[in-house]
This record gives C-alpha cells, structure tokens and sequence, in this order.
C-alpha cells in the first residue's frame, strides 16, 4: 500500500473501526498547510532530501549490558508503529510523507556514571527527527538527554516513570513522556494494600533516592489513611548491600512491602525476601520497574504487581486482533513488559508533529523546524492512543490520568505469566490528584 501521511492513516483506521490515536482536525485526505517559515528558529531546522528517510532514534536499552526487557518492549512498540504507517501490520515498515522512515535504535547508561558518557548517536544525531526514549532517569537528566535538548531534538519517553523528570526547575523543555509520572503508581499502591491487604505497616525499597517519586507518594497516601511506614531503605545505595536492606525491613515487622525499583535489582529484592525470617509470608508489591519476566521466578511467596491496566488495552479490538498477533509473530513471544503501547504512541504522536510543522517542497524536500516541531508535541492534547488519552501539560507529562492495575503473580500479562490474567485491583489516577 502506497504511504500515507498520519490523517491519510487515521482516516484509514477509522473506516477499518479501528482504534488509534485521533487527528487534530481538517480534511483527512488533504496535508496540513505549512507552518510559517523556520529560518528564524533558534534551534535550527532538519532537511531532509528526496528519497532520504525520516530518521528516529530509540535510546531505550541500558549500555551496561544489563537485561531490559523493559527497553526491548519498548523498542517493539516503535517498530509497530512504523511498520503500521501503511495501514497494516505485515513486518514491512511504511512510508510517511513520501518518505521512509528509519529506526536508529542506541544503547543508553543507566546509571549515573554511564550517563555522562559520550553521544550515543554519534555523527547521525544531526539527522535524527527525534527520539523516542530516554528509557532511565539517568540518561534524561544527565549526558544524552542533556546532548539532545542542546540540539533542539525532541525526546518522547514511553517507560521513563521517574516524577522527578517532570518536576519543576528540572525537567528539559524538549523531554516529553507517554510513561506516566510514578507518583500515581505510588497512591494506588497505597490504596491496594490498604484496602485490600489490609496492611497497617509498609516497608519501602526503593533503588535511588533521587527519583523514587512512586516510594514517596505511596508513604504520603499510606500514612494519610493511618497507616504506619516502619523503615525504608536504598538497594542502589554502595555502602548498604541490597540483602542488608532486606534484613533491615524484616526486622521492623512489616505488614506489605513496597519495591519502587527495576529488574534485576527487583529480582533480587524478591528472592532476598523469600530467604529473611522477618519478611516470609509478608506480602510483596513490585512496582511497574519490575515488570519483567526475571522477577516471577524469584518470587518466593506472596507478591503482586503494579503496572498499567492491561484490561483496558484488551478491550481495545485492534490492540487485541491485530497488535497482539503482530507482536506474537514478529518477535516470536508475547510481550514481556508493559509499555509497547506507550512506544507506539510516542511514535505516532512524534510523526503527527511532525506532519503538523512540516514545509514540503514541489520535489519532496521537507523541511522541519527544531523548535517548531517541540511546541508541536507540546500542543498534543485529546488523543486517543492505545495507553489511554494523550493530553501534554506545560511539565511535559502527556498521560495525565492513568488506570494502575495490581496483578497477583504468577497472574501477569508479560511473558512467563498466566494466560489472560485479571488484575485483583485497579484504580484511576489523575496528576491533579496528587499533592503538591
């Protein structure tokens, strides 16, 4: 099938009943007039040539060489995306504009160390559109995010949760995030093991104290509704092993246990659980950081987890009978963590801006403006996606309300769970309904 521009696209789903992001209006079938001229953008603009691809750039994998299935989900997700351009998912990827478009997938630090180190696009970063990701908090506030919004390049986070990446004095003007802010896992935790744990004393682990955003609003909401926060502790801390703060929290008696982490320090969490007398038979809720196939064997009793609302995607017919076939087919598996429809729409939103600022010469030449193409993300508001209404406020945060579901393991919709799995709790989470 010939390529289409997004409202070519969306005006093709529409007639196929299925469900993906809305457009912003205009004649489907006509391309949007063309922005005013981008000469006096500060940030400079992109050219890209006749034929030449529009380029993105992925930076959703750790460069340590740690697991993520977390980033590889991700990075599938903006596969699908690009090969859906053509109004199917049949592993060819579609044209955009006239144009193929290009996945430049790079491999990102995740800790701070990592993180000061290098560009990792090198020389094509120039010809990057966009990126989608960072995945890590790390790479967002530190060297690659930091080289990015210096170029004027816009950056789309699809599993960065860290609240402290949107907070105010911090957060890069060029960051964006289809991820939701953690602090709105962290209340509905709270609210899982209160009401239905009936837990009356928490301990936290959480593995930075910088961006554990999820630990501090679950104990904010936990102790608003009596509850007790016993102790809490750092797995990433260098001068406290992690089975030590392990031990420490048995030692107080909790009555559920919170992990406000990511694999494999998770995995790890999960397994010491299962081996400290305090904590045997104590309730564990890993947050969506642990939403990763390593962490159900090392479960050793009780444990859930926290992560988007599965059932709602379920209920979606193309995500049910053409993404998930897709995904199954195309990498052989089933998903293995949480936000492959994050990444699509983060995709999908990043080519619309782009459709929206782009000048298009008579020979294909389009011209997109760097600043031009951020207030264009910016102004993304009242999109249907697959991961929920797509709507960006002024911190950058474009899933301002959020369905948080609770799983009991082995029960959990990645790979190396149980089929069809129901979550045992949900609650809808809206950024105004946090406190200042």
């Amino acid at each position: 099938m010939r390529g289409k521009g997004f409202r070519g696209l969306v005006a093709l789903v529409a007639a196929a009943a299925m469900s993906l992001p809305a457009c912003f209006g205009g004649d489907p079938s006509q391309p949007s007039d063309p922005p005013a001229s981008t000469v006096a953008d500060r940030f400079g603009s992109l050219t890209i040539a006749p034929g030449d691809p529009i380029t993105i750039g992925t930076l959703l994998t750790p460069s340590d060489g740690t697991p993520s299935w977390v980033g590889r989900d991700a990075e599938r997700g903006v596969q699908l995306a690009v090969d859906f351009l053509d109004g199917t998912l049949d592993g060819v990827p579609g044209e955009f504009l006239g144009h193929p478009v290009e996945v430049v997938n790079a491999s990102e630090g995740c800790t701070d160390d990592a993180a000061t180190e290098g560009q990792p696009f090198d020389g094509e970063m120039n010809d990057l559109v966009g990126v989608i990701g960072p995945g890590c908090a790390a790479s967002v506030l530190q060297g690659p995010g930091v080289a990015l919004a210096d170029d004027g390049i816009v950056m789309i986070s699809p599993t960065a949760t860290d609240a402290a990446l949107t907070g105010q004095g911090r957060r890069s003007p060029f960051f964006f995030r289809t991820a939701y802010d953690d602090r709105l896992e962290g209340v509905a935790v709270a609210g899982f093991a209160i009401d239905e744990l009936e837990a009356d004393r928490a301990g936290i682990a959480y593995d930075d104290a910088d961006t554990s955003g999820a630990a501090t609003a679950f104990r904010t909401a936990f102790e608003e509704d009596d509850g007790i926060v016993s102790a809490s502790g750092s797995l990433a801390d260098p001068a406290v092993s992690p089975d030590r703060v392990m031990r420490a929290l048995g030692e107080v008696g909790p009555t559920v246990v919170y992990l406000d982490a990511t694999d494999p320090v998770c995995a790890q969490a999960a397994r010491q659980a299962g081996e400290v007398s305090g904590l045997q038979g104590v309730p564990l809720v890993g947050g969506s950081g642990c939403f990763d196939p390593s962490f159900l064997p090392a479960v050793r009793g009780e444990a859930y987890l926290a992560g988007p609302d599965s059932t709602r995607l379920m209920a979606d017919d193309f995500y049910r009978m053409e993404f998930l076939p897709a995904y199954e087919e195309q990498f052989g598996t089933a998903p293995p963590a949480m936000f492959h429809a994050q990444a699509f729409d983060a995709t999908i939103m990043m080519l619309d801006a782009v459709e929206r600022v782009a000048e298009r010469a008579d020979d294909g030449t389009l011209t997109v403006g760097r600043g031009d193409l951020r207030d264009a993300v910016a102004a993304t508001s009242g999109v249907s996606g697959l991961s929920g209404t797509i709507t960006c406020g002024e911190t950058g945060d474009c899933a301002q309300e959020v369905s948080i579901a609770i799983y009991r393991v082995p029960a959990v919709p990645i790979d190396g769970g149980t089929a069809d799995p129901e979550p045992l709790f949900t609650q809808t989470v809206s950024l105004d309904d946090l406190v200042p």
